[in-house]
This record gives structure tokens, C-alpha cells and sequence, in this order.
């Protein structure tokens, strides 16, 4: 079971409207930026490890109105679904 906090960057965006790019999201807060640098919500997943096979399912749910500089925009929060696949190493011998 995983479950916990994330902080996480922007450093990159582009808004699409209709199929087309229409411009390079600025990041920042105040005048002429268009989303938050910072992002914070919470993490929650499951995992299983068959063999040296890892396996994860998780959910993360954006706690921080990434858009609260924008007029006309109420809320914008992220929402992800991550499916991670690793293998396990044996620490000394």
C-alpha cells in the first residue's frame, strides 16, 4: 500500500485548444503568468512484487489551485493515474 505527500514543478506547458497549439504556458504567479511553479497534493497506490518484478498502481490528487492568478478560470487541479513497472536489486551479496 503507498500513501502519502507529493511537491512537484512545472517546467514545461503548452495550451491546446481545438487541436492546435496556441501558446507556451509562463509559469509563475502574478501579472502575465498563466499557471503555479508548485504543485502539492496527495499520493495513494498499491504494490506487488512477483519475483524481481514491481508492479505499482497509483492515483494522485492535486490539492493546490494551480490557476488561482487567473480571471475567469475558477479551480484547475491536476489529477494523475500511473501504472510503474520496475525490477528489485539485491543489496550485498
Amino acid at each position: 500500500m503507498l500513501a502519502g505527500p507529493y511537491i512537484a514543478f512545472g517546467v514545461g506547458g503548452t495550451m491546446w485548444e481545438s487541436g492546435q497549439s496556441v501558446k507556451e504556458l509562463k509559469f509563475g504567479r502574478g501579472s502575465g503568468k498563466d499557471i503555479r511553479l508548485v504543485d502539492t497534493g496527495l499520493n495513494f497506490g498499491i504494490g506487488v512484487c512477483i519475483n524481481k518484478l514491481m508492479v505499482t498502481f497509483q492515483y494522485d490528487m492535486d490539492l493546490t489551485n494551480i490557476s488561482d492568478d487567473n480571471p475567469g478560470v475558477s479551480e484547475m487541479k491536476n489529477q494523475v493515474i500511473g501504472i510503474s513497472l520496475g525490477t528489485a536489486f539485491a543489496a550485498g551479496k
